[in-house]
């Protein structure tokens, strides 16, 4: 450890100097640092366990402040060295800093499993701390490591009684907090200001008058900008999962206000200067060569336009490093914005999404909607950046069928998210919005039941919650088992398959699933609302699954010795007990068995009088597809110059994208005139009717083969998309919306009496007389000028597509969408391996030309 004069000559931290100037923010005060000789000690350190990503940026800020208001200052992250030194001692706790097993850092669990073999390890570092002889020593205090740095306050207090100890932390703002009885002063709230106040009192005798320093509740928030560098030089760098990485902050705060969140109501939101930020990790980029930070903002994009400028800024100076951090979904957040932040090295945001419910978005004050959610994830994928997903379950206001829309936002986003925090349900924290119970039609907080709060109504409780939180567990596994890359970031203890045994009638995947208004109240038992409402949770899920993946039979078990295993953060066991088996079967046309018993105790009758329920349920029905969900639009609407091209309705019908739909008509609109276009996978014509709408010369062969259900199962499942995309495209026309609707209308009639598709395929183009319809492409020989493949399944179409594409003409077009697993996909990654140029991407559509 260097001195403290060698420090100041070779790593003094500068003061931040913005090259912009910004605006003055109301009740933004900057930290004053003086420097000046000084001769008190202090050390900063911090036990496991915790995060070992990446050095603390806590520590680095404090010490990085505390040393240039001229304190010798020593930094030691005990953490980091428990990890390798705890796993080495005892192999059993290799997985000790895994945080699903945060509980064995609890209370009784920590002194039986982790503290016998920590303890010889804590001595070193004791040994460590007191050779240094400091005058205070500073404790970063976490709810997985308090059992630890209270053993170790302990034995510094019977060695030296006269070390000032001190802590802070997020652990020192709980209200269930209790200092320590060898605590001398813990901080609360942000401290780099109150810090340099103690310590400079301290250097002229002055001690606080009480323990407690500082608040959560303010309205003076820190200047972020007029703080130091944080300093990384005690940390090495090579000891932390992340490789060359350190963390940062572009602001603090959130300009949100959800209801279930206390740190809006005491962590005032306040950005930086998009400039300031970049010279910091330009700084940190010389001096450490890091080349990943994350961001600890609980969102990085709460200032948009200052969040743009940090990204433009980053391009201009390529500093080649990656980031990652918190961010809120935001519609303003177009695919433009997203092009940007992927440019300046964004690798992916961790998302507060929460539910995939508009009606919870909007009863937890999320301020933003189901649509804009989907788009931010639609386009985080198109830029190639990944996407980490949090989730609130159970919060007031979530019904079955709300949280059955989550099912359905996982299971569409499921290869566009790569992990997911599910949480053990939502707890009752003091000073947020839920202070206010009546408002929200929650029980008072001096009469818990089951463990945590519930609805007046008793159909959201501790043990719903817990039930919605193990069928969680069970979709996320089957999303990634479906064509999905996300992980369970809270993934049970056990197998989660311990819990279901499960079966499919069939290799059916639908990729993607309506949202729907669907009655859950099927069991009514002669229990009450209570008993129902627990009964009928299961139906959200089972539904879910049918509509995703068709026929199955499943048998899911609750059982005490498994639940209490793999959930017991979610469960407090000794308030009741609950025991269900359900056993379902459904076909793929909805029919259905299902049994199921059901055994509930309350051990608090005093709270709630009912001793319990016991119910055998068994039945047998059809379910049919229901009245789709409306889902909110996005609020925020960005014009394009693309916006320009005029598609016609028909081009709604395409099972395209806007962006991709909107690539077709531009290259119509390119070609020589009477141009010989061939579409193979028609579907039901609305690829053809916007190349035929681009020039009504053009003549375009149509091909599909009209032999089985698949066009109206496609169109079935597309519905709702299709009829807002009609509606945004006769805005866009100047058209009534009523023609669109009707065309809706009158497709579904077609398909009652044709479910081959050939009768609507028949109207879509009715229009459009330069459409020739074929059904067979045997002997094609006529010669091409755009060639559109449909390539997102394996059709007889593709039997001859070598010699189809061979009749493409010399600076002729083939648009195709070449990353799909199959033979037709291959054939035309073959042409772009020939030579042919590609001209244009667009999401999965790629633009290849035959050249000379």
């Amino acid at each position: 450890m260097l001195d403290k004069d060698t420090w100041i000559a070779q790593n003094l931290i500068p003061k931040n100097t913005a090259t912009t100037v910004r605006k003055p923010r109301f009740n933004v005060k900057s930290v004053d640092v003086f420097n000046a000789t000084r001769k008190t000690k202090f050390t900063l350190c911090v036990l496991g366990s915790w995060a070992i990503y990446m050095p603390p940026y806590n520590i680095a800020r404090l010490s990085s402040l505390i040393r240039e208001a001229g304190y010798l200052t020593k930094v030691y992250d005990f953490n980091v060295e428990s990890h390798y030194a705890l796993k080495e001692a005892n192999p059993d706790l290799e997985d000790a800093w895994n945080g699903a097993n945060y509980w064995w850092w609890q209370s009784h669990e920590y002194f039986k499993r982790v503290h016998p073999t920590y303890e010889p390890i804590l001595k070193e570092y004791l040994e460590v701390l007191l050779n240094d002889n400091p005058d205070i020593i500073g404790f970063s205090c976490y709810y997985t490591n308090i059992m630890a740095t209270r053993w170790m306050i302990k034995e510094i207090k019977k060695v030296k009684p006269d070390i000032t100890i001190v802590l802070g932390g997020p652990e020192c703002h709980e209200g269930y907090f209790k200092m320590p009885s060898q605590v001398d002063y813990y901080f609360i709230g942000e401290s780099e200001q109150n810090i340099l106040d103690f310590l400079n009192n301290w250097e002229q005798g002055i001690k606080p008058d009480q323990p407690a320093i500082g608040g959560l509740y303010s309205d003076v928030r820190i200047d972020i900008d007029s703080l130091p560098y944080p300093d990384y030089s005690d940390f090495d760098l090579s000891k932390y999962w992340g490789k060359d990485s350190i963390c940062a902050e572009i602001s603090r705060g959130c300009v949100a206000k959800c209801s279930y969140c206390t740190e809006v109501y005491y962590w005032k939101f306040r950005d930086r200067g998009a400039t300031t930020v970049v010279d910091e990790l330009e700084y940190q980029v010389k001096k450490y060569n890091i080349g990943f930070v994350s961001f600890v903002d609980s969102l990085m994009n709460g200032n948009l336009k200052e969040f743009r400028k940090f990204c433009d800024e980053l391009i201009k100076r390529d500093l080649k490093i990656n980031w990652w951090g918190y961010a809120r979904a935001d519609g303003r957040m177009d695919l433009d914005f997203y092009k940007a932040m992927a440019a300046a090295g964004a690798q992916g945001f961790n998302y507060g999404i929460e539910s995939g419910s508009d009606k919870v978005l909007l009863a937890v004050n999320k301020k933003n909607t189901v649509a804009e959610i989907n788009q931010n994830l639609i386009d985080s994928a198109k830029v190639g950046m990944k996407v980490s997903a949090c989730w609130v379950i159970g919060s007031p206001g979530e019904d079955i069928q709300a949280f059955n829309h989550s099912f359905n936002m996982l299971w569409n986003h499921r290869a566009r998210i790569i992990a997911v925090s599910p949480g053990i349900g939502l707890g009752d924290n003091y000073g947020s919005a839920y202070d206010d119970r009546e408002k929200y039609n929650i029980n008072p907080r001096n009469q818990p039941w089951l463990g945590g709060w519930y609805t007046l109504d008793l159909t959201n409780t501790k043990l719903h919650r817990f039930i919605r939180v193990k069928l969680m567990h069970i979709w996320l596994k089957l999303c990634k088992d479906y064509g999905g890359t996300l992980s369970n970031v809270h993934a049970a203890q056990g197998d989660i398959t311990e819990h279901y045994q499960l079966t499919f009638d069939s290799e059916f995947i639908r990729e993607h699933v309506d949202y729907e208004d669907f009655d859950y109240s099927i069991i009514k038992s002669e229990h009450g609302e209570f008993a129902d409402s627990v009964m009928n949770e299961v139906f959200g899920f089972l539904r879910m699954m049918w509509r995703a993946r068709g026929g199955f039979e499943i048998t899911i078990n609750f059982n005490k010795d498994l639940d209490h295993r793999d959930f017991i953060s979610a469960i407090v066991p000794d308030t009741h007990s609950y025991t269900a088996t359900h056993w379902f079967k459904i076909d793929d046309d909805g029919n259905y068995s299902t049994k199921n018993s059901y055994k509930f105790r309350n051990a608090f009758r005093d709270v709630i009088s009912m001793e319990g329920f016991e119910y055998e349920h068994e039945a047998t029905g059809q379910w049919v597809e229901a009245k789709k969900s409306l889902i909110k639009r996005i609020f925020y609407i960005q014009a394009t110059p693309e916006e320009k091209l005029l598609l016609p309705i028909e081009s709604c019908f395409s099972s395209i994208s806007i962006q991709e739909r909107q690539l077709l008509l531009k290259v119509a609109n390119k070609l020589d005139k009477e141009s010989r276009i061939l579409e193979l996978g028609a579907s039901l014509g609305g690829r053809a009717s916007i190349l035929a709408a681009g020039d009504k010369k053009h003549l375009v062969h149509s091909v599909e083969l009209f032999t089985d259900n698949r066009p109206k199962n496609d169109f079935d499942s597309m519905q709702s998309w299709i009829r807002e995309q009609i509606v945004d495209t006769c805005l866009q026309l100047g058209i009534s919306r009523t023609e669109g609707v009707d065309l809706l209308e009158a497709l579904k009639k077609d398909f009652e009496t044709d479910i081959t598709g050939q009768t609507a395929y028949n109207r879509i183009i009715t229009k459009y007389p330069n459409i020739v319809y074929v059904n067979n492409l045997n002997n094609w020989k006529i010669p091409l000028d755009l060639c559109l493949v449909k390539t997102d399944q394996n059709s007889d179409l593709y039997t001859n597509l070598d010699s189809i594409l061979s009749t493409v003409k010399e600076n002729g077009y083939v648009i195709a969408q070449p990353f799909n697993d199959n033979e037709a996909s291959t054939k035309v990654r073959n042409l772009i391996d020939q030579g042919w140029k590609v001209i244009e991407t667009v999401d999965s559509m790629v633009l290849i030309q035959k050249l000379n």
